[in-house]
């Protein structure tokens, strides 16, 4: 079993720093939000997608730690009543999309609240029962620190 963290927890610091974290207790897979509710706090499709010398850099941050990307994340509502905020929604899962094809990543985090025309989800399966205890104590642990 791989077991992997959503890099959101880590969201206040930077993304060197919170993959630094990550590693140091053992966990070398990350879920990293793109977008939407999850927020851009370590990665931003718009601007990785703009700037290959940004996308270099990220990738490499993550090598540094040899830590791998699992999925984006993206969720929002690309229907919401207010127009701005249902294309801002639209915008960062296309963004998102775009990037993790840049990546190679294959799987996506998209909640498309009240619209199922896209059907790009790939939810990952963890067996809780299988989940080491003291890993995940270490993890809560650093997220409180």
């Amino acid at each position: 079993m791989e077991l992997s963290v959503l890099a959101n927890l880590y969201g206040s610091k930077p993304l060197d720093e919170a993959l630094k974290t990550i590693s140091s207790l053992g966990v070398h897979s990350v879920e990293i939000g793109a977008g939407g509710y999850p927020g851009k706090d370590h990665c931003d499709p718009e601007k990785l997608l703009a700037d290959p010398k940004a996308l270099e850099e990220f990738k490499n941050t993550f090598k540094k730690y040899d830590v791998e990307i699992c999925a984006l994340a993206t969720h929002g509502n690309p229907v919401h009543p207010n127009k701005a905020i249902a294309e801002q929604f639209d915008t960062d899962m296309r963004n998102t999309i775009l990037l993790a094809e840049k990546l190679g990543i294959d799987t996506l985090k998209i909640s498309r609240k009240h619209l199922a025309s896209l059907e790009i989800v790939q939810f990952m399966n963890v067996d809780s029962n299988e989940m080491n205890p003291d890993i995940w104590m270490k993890l809560s642990n650093s997220i409180n620190q």
